[in-house]
């Protein structure tokens, strides 16, 4: 059979699904097992750091 190139339900688009939706589930059962049902709240999105910061800006 063959598959647009880019289409997303090819063998090759339903194993990158799977592999992602097992990664998420396992970072969740992880997370439920150190934390509990706290382990499961929303978290926030935003990043914990900043690789490179930008210049402190000199004032007058």
């Amino acid at each position: 059979m063959d598959y647009y190139h880019h289409a997303r339900l090819t063998v090759h688009g339903r194993e990158v699904l799977c592999i992602s939706v097992v990664e998420s589930a396992a970072k969740w059962v992880r997370r439920y097992r150190e934390q509990g049902l706290d382990g499961l709240k929303d978290r926030s999105s935003r990043p914990r750091g900043c690789v490179n910061p930008p210049p402190q800006s000199k004032s007058c």
